[in-house]
Formats: structure tokens, C-alpha cells, sequence
């Protein structure tokens, strides 16, 4: 009734920890990352300080997933307990001034889309330190 495609990213932003480390720490290779030591932008390697590091990594292959097919909490749940070894990594990040989140892209395919985001999946979220950062786009 309500459906809307949606992409889910993992991002860590850090005052001043290494695109590098964060890589190796969390095993997920950055889809774009931008800050301290080597940077990855769309595969291409080059060097540039920034003020503040930020990575992220899409958490599926598709380019978009479908509500109608995948619900969003389900998905969300998934990904909560496939990050939760991270959560000392979280903790420490959110510790020392940075921020952990999952952004959610929403696109909206009619005027209006609607959906619930359960509190299991908030717990979820905040037990392993993670928040949640929510961006709609409306049709064309």
C-alpha cells in the first residue's frame, strides 16, 4: 500500500581515527571513505587530510531493496546482529567524539510512504551502539 525502495549504509565518522583502521577493524571494504592516511573514493586510491574521517559501506549488493519484498526491520534486525562483534569498536568510537549509524535512504515511490520502525530494531540498534539516520526522497 505504502511500499518504497530503500538503501542501507553503515557509517563511521571519527575525529581523527584512519580510514584504514576502521577497514580492518570492522573486515568491510568502504564504498566511500574520506579522512586520515589513504583514502578510497569509488576504488581509486589517493591521499587527503580531512577534519574528520568519515567511511561508509552499503549493506547489500542490490541497488535498491524493495519493502514490498524485504521488510525493513527484518533487514535491519539482520545487519544488528551481523555488526554486533563490532560493538566494542562502536562504544569506543562513540567514546572518543565520533558517531556510528546505519543511514537509511527511503525513496518514496507514490506522494505517500509510511512504515513503523519497531522498537526490538531501535533496542537492537542502541545494544550494539549504533544509531540511525533517516533520508527520504519523494518521486521524480
Amino acid at each position: 500500500m505504502f511500499e518504497y525502495n530503500y538503501t542501507v549504509h553503515l557509517c563511521v565518522e571519527h575525529p581523527s581515527c584512519a580510514v584504514a583502521l576502521i577497514t580492518d577493524l570492522l573486515n568491510i571494504t568502504p564504498k566511500r571513505s574520506i579522512g586520515f592516511g589513504d583514502v578510497i573514493q569509488g576504488g581509486t586510491p589517493f591521499k587527503r587530510t580531512a577534519v574528520k574521517t568519515y567511511w561508509t559501506c552499503q549493506l547489500h549488493d542490490e541497488q535498491r531493496l524493495f519493502s514490498g519484498t524485504i521488510k525493513i526491520n527484518d533487514f535491519l534486525e539482520r545487519q544488528s546482529s551481523n555488526l554486533e562483534k563490532h560493538r566494542e569498536f562502536f562504544t569506543r568510537i562513540m567514546d572518543e567524539g565520533g558517531a556510528s549509524y546505519l543511514r537509511v535512504e527511503w525513496f518514496s515511490i507514490s506522494k505517500t510512504s509510511s512504515d513503523q520502525l519497531d522498537a526490538r530494531t531501535l533496542w537492537l540498534l542502541g545494544k550494539i551502539r549504533l544509531g540511525l539516520q533517516l533520508d527520504f526522497s519523494g518521486p521524480g
